[in-house]
């Protein structure tokens, strides 16, 4: 192929693939952060555990090129992904929406219950009720 005919293939609009590399980066680049910090914790603990990449896939019941294609910072992962790195590994990953720098859902999942029980108090003539007790439930940790 000549000089001629690769300038004539770029200006007629065909695909360059460092290009769209570029643009895939620009489009994505919050998704390719999240993903590069999940795989660094992933190997950080296989570190910890000095668990190869091959035995981490028969833990998963997956190829070792696929860990290797997920671990390198590119992967888009799934929930359910997660959840299998998360069983085998003993990791835990906890995702907190945010909206304007504030976190959601976060009163929906704290809730105070208080609760009302009657004794009675044989020590004296009078019998006492209504003893009061408040507990925290904190569904996010």
């Amino acid at each position: 192929m000549t000089i001629k005919s690769k300038l004539h293939d770029l200006s007629s609009g065909t695909s360059l693939g460092w290009l769209d590399d570029a643009d895939f980066v620009e489009n994505n680049e919050e998704m390719l952060e999240m993903s590069a910090k999940v795989a660094l914790a992933i190997l950080k603990v296989m570190k910890q555990k000095r668990m190869t990449k091959r035995v981490l896939a028969q833990m998963l019941g997956i190829s070792p090129q696929s860990v290797g294609k997920q671990l390198s910072g590119n992967a888009n992962f799934t929930f359910e992904t997660l959840q299998k790195y998360g069983r085998v590994l003993g990791i835990k990953f906890d995702f907190v929406p945010r909206y304007n720098g504030s976190v959601l859902l976060e009163e929906d999942f704290r809730s105070t219950i208080v609760y009302t029980f009657q004794t009675k108090d044989h020590s004296s003539s009078s019998i006492r009720y209504n003893t009061q007790e408040t507990h925290s439930y904190d569904w996010l940790s």
